[in-house]
């Protein structure tokens, strides 16, 4: 019986170590995922700069009298993506 009670405590105490670890992880998984949040945001926002640096750059070839017809297929798929985005925009309004 005595064996029985010292293999009983050995368990015990193993499935406590185990909830401690379990614990412990599940914190660090929330923060890990705050994490990502956070960088899934500063992806975000560096993606928004650089469609703005492209739009100005974009701007600033158009300001060039000698646009090479690559450039000139360039600018005009961007007009186009953008006017694509303006158009769903618009859709969405008026449904």
């Amino acid at each position: 019986m005595e064996e029985l009670d010292i293999y009983l405590k050995k368990l015990k105490d193993s499935i406590q170590v185990l909830m401690k670890e379990y614990d412990h992880l599940q914190k660090e998984n929330k923060l890990l995922k705050s994490k990502i949040e956070e960088q899934k945001m500063i992806i975000s926002a560096n993606e928004e700069k650089r469609n703005d640096l492209e739009q100005k750059i974009d701007t600033a070839k158009l300001g060039t009298q000698n646009l090479a017809e690559e450039d000139k297929i360039k600018l005009r798929e961007r007009i186009d993506y953008y006017l694509s985005d303006i158009e769903k925009c618009l859709a969405l309004l008026n449904s």
